[in-house]
């Protein structure tokens, strides 16, 4: 590996698809397509202009991690402008890879609407923003439009996973180790045979116009928010450029309304258990999403259960997977259940040097339904079963157990919630500290400081409650029936006689005092036993 990168000086990597300098016809600028398609309810100009996606350039994280990058392997940072500003990259602004020449309109649109809608299939490669660009003036989409003030054309390339798949797959190319795998967890599940595709859930259709102009018909607009999971970076955003906060505050909004349909979460626990004891119970969390919960960089991203259980007075017995406000992370406890990836640099040495890392520590992240490892995805840390169908359970089912003094006053209440984080406190501490060459660390660092620290947010979550009785007696043998007066019992092999007359049949017929008996029985061994 130390050889592979030794080469890299100035990472001249070549990787297949259009290249820098290769297009004649300049991308057009975001601001010109918003003359038609911004302005009027669902527009893509304004569910596009929060996203993630717009803001790939100017992310305070990429941009702290860019600079390690490029510290790591020199130039590395090529293969990250590849992504994030495909503009400035395919227009000559990626040298030097630090990201320094690319202009405003680079920063400000990062993957805009020109890129995307001028993308052909090109040669079929996956990763690494392996592109293929239409080297004319034409926006493709589902539909052709004779509408339109621009050359048009209908492409199913345009709408296709694959075209996500172009970044949403990354591979360290010298070493040929998986960093991201975004699109193969997706093509390896049950969602891409039964053809359900990225734009199905992160671009949903509804009913609309796709132009503010006169003369188009209704037809399918789909959302352009492009939601993920990233709530906070938004929020962030949104008091770095206060004068897009409305559209940084609704792409924060329909992030928590994704995540919010990423997971089930169900409590699984007896109806009955005795106090002064453990108590044993179960969390199922089952992965709705259409690829590993969580996915995409490991860096900082993870997933958590918090699981509480009170007593029937509020006291609390169990607290496992808690946020500590004053701290600004989760802390560890013996029963905590995580879903994250964890990355390693030679030997067992965790390391959040994305560049240099060889392979991985940890991955119990969740398999989306149907999941089939390709090699990279398989689960690492925890295993989870294999169904006969060949895939793997798209759930999980975290055991806890908790001990109920015996003076705890029954029911005992479960809440479990499932939560998911940007990115941590000591990833942001670790590309504060590691930076040898900027101030984009300490940048986010403070911003990080400055709105909640990237708190984590709720998925689902669920609530159980366990009846508390006395524990049973020790087996003391048979119970012996008092003598209630009664007299002989009959045989019960007996025929049973007609109850006489006006009177009320009792099931069980003479024998029915027996059952009074034995009642009376455990009643004084009730009493013998009973506590406080």
């Amino acid at each position: 590996m130390v050889a592979l990168l030794a080469v890299a000086a100035l990472f001249q990597i070549q990787l297949p698809g259009t290249q820098p300098g290769e297009l004649r016809f300049r991308f057009s600028d975001p601001a010109t397509c918003n003359n038609c398609h911004r302005g009027f309810d669902g527009s893509a100009g304004d569910t596009w202009t929060g996203s993630m996606m717009a803001n790939a350039a100017r992310d305070p994280i990429f941009l702290a991690a860019l600079a390690i990058a490029n510290q790591d392997v020199e130039g590395s940072g090529d293969l990250c402008l590849r992504c994030h500003s495909p503009r400035g990259w395919l227009e000559g602004r990626a040298d030097p890879p630090d990201g320094s020449r690319l202009n405003a309109t680079d920063r400000a649109s990062g993957v805009d609407c020109d890129f995307c809608h001028r993308l052909e299939e090109g040669d079929g490669h996956i990763g690494n923003s392996q592109f293929s660009v239409a080297d004319e003036s034409i926006s493709y989409g589902r539909y052709g439009s004779g509408f339109a003030e621009h050359m048009t054309a209908p492409s199913d390339f345009v709408t296709s996973s694959e075209l996500c798949g172009l970044c949403h797959d990354v591979t360290n190319p010298l070493t040929g180790f998986p960093i991201e795998r975004t699109y193969t967890e997706w093509r390896n599940s049950a969602f891409w045979s039964e053809g359900e595709g990225c734009v199905d859930c992160h671009m949903p259709g509804t009913p609309g116009l796709l132009s503010n102009r006169d003369g188009p018909p209704e037809r399918t607009l789909h959302a352009h928010d492009l939601a993920g999971g990233n709530v906070w970076m938004p929020t962030v955003l949104a008091s770095v450029y206060p004068e897009e906060a409305d559209a940084f505050l609704y792409a924060a909004d329909k992030a928590r309304e994704m995540l919010q349909s990423a997971a089930e979460v169900t409590v699984q626990a007896p109806e009955v258990a005795s106090w002064g004891g453990l108590v044993e119970f179960t969390v199922r969390v089952e992965n709705q999403s259409g690829h590993k919960l969580p996915t995409g960089y490991p860096e900082g991203r993870r997933c958590w259960l918090e699981v509480e259980v009170r007593d029937g007075a509020g006291d609390l017995l169990l607290h496992s997977g808690v946020w500590d406000a004053a701290s600004a992370d989760r802390l560890n406890d013996p029963q905590l259940r995580t879903y994250e990836a964890r990355l390693n640099q030679g030997g067992n040495l965790e390391s959040f040097h994305f560049m240099l890392s060889d392979n991985r520590l940890l991955d119990d992240r969740i398999p989306p339904r149907g999941f089939r490892p390709a090699p990279g995805t398989e689960p690492v840390g925890r295993t989870y079963p294999t169904l006969p169908d060949g895939a793997l359970a798209h759930w999980d089912e975290a055991p806890y157990v908790v001990m109920v003094p015996e003076s705890a006053p029954g029911p005992l209440s479960i809440r479990a919630v499932l939560r998911y984080q940007t990115t941590s406190r000591a990833y942001v501490e670790f590309l504060r500290d590691e930076n040898r060459t900027d101030d984009s660390g300490q940048m986010l660092y403070d911003l990080w400081l400055e709105h909640g620290q990237s708190a984590p947010e709720p998925i689902a979550e669920a609530v159980g409650q366990i009846a508390l009785r006395a524990p049973l007696p020790p087996d003391m043998g048979p119970i012996e029936t008092p003598d209630m007066g009664l007299g002989d019992q009959p045989d019960p092999d007996a025929p049973v006689p007609d109850a006489p007359e006006g009177c009320r049949a009792v099931p069980g017929g003479p024998g029915a005092p027996a059952p009074l008996a034995l009642l009376a029985a455990l009643a004084l061994v009730g009493r013998r036993s009973r506590r406080g």
